[in-house]
């Protein structure tokens, strides 16, 4: 099973998922997954009120497989593909 290259937390205050840190160089990063961006859906599942460990379930998948990770940007909602890693 693999992830992708990135850091989340969860905010308990917001009950919410937010990207915390991307690598420079990381496929994460070449992908446009930027710190901040809030963690809406995974491969269309919604894991916008999810509880941590749904999400990081919902990131795991065989290596060299896609996540469509959808977040929000300030009012901007984009999908985001990106390659799992070991």
């Amino acid at each position: 099973m693999a992830g992708v290259d990135a850091g989340f937390r969860y905010n308990t205050k917001t009950n919410r998922t937010i990207v915390f840190e991307v690598d420079e160089g990381t496929l994460s990063a070449k992908a446009g997954l930027m710190p901040g961006d809030v963690l809406i859906a995974v491969d269309g599942e919604d894991v916008a009120s999810a509880t941590r460990q749904t999400v990081l379930a919902a990131l795991k998948g065989p290596v060299g497989t896609t996540a469509v990770l959808t977040i929000k940007r300030g009012s901007v909602i984009k999908d985001i593909p990106i390659e799992r890693r070991p």
